[in-house]
């Protein structure tokens, strides 16, 4: 189980890097980068449970943590970071632009 959450405790650093990377080099919105984390999470979850199904085969029990470890990476953790990426660029880019229109 330890395997698990740092693999997924990586995957995750990883795919928050996405949006200050793009940012920095192609100099992309974070809206963007939200849409692009929102659309790729579930494909990361179902990638994420089928390696963890993979990794462990011994236990039952271990079965089940991998499903759950591989749900909330992909379609919770990831899926809702993507989200809040979209919301927070919603919002700065109004609120940058009605403090310029003033």
């Amino acid at each position: 189980m330890a395997l698990l959450m740092v693999i997924s405790l990586v995957v995750l650093i990883l795919i928050n890097w996405i949006p200050f990377a793009l940012n920095k080099k192609f100099n992309a919105r974070y809206w963007v980068s939200g849409i692009v984390i929102t659309v790729i999470g579930p494909t990361i979850g179902y990638v994420a449970i089928r390696i963890f199904f993979h990794l462990i085969t011994n236990d039952e029990q271990q079965a089940y943590d991998a499903y759950f470890t591989g749900f909330g990476l992909g379609l919770l953790i990831i899926t809702l970071s993507g989200i809040i990426y979209i919301l927070a660029g919603i919002v700065s880019t109004i609120k940058k632009n009605r403090h310029v229109s003033q």
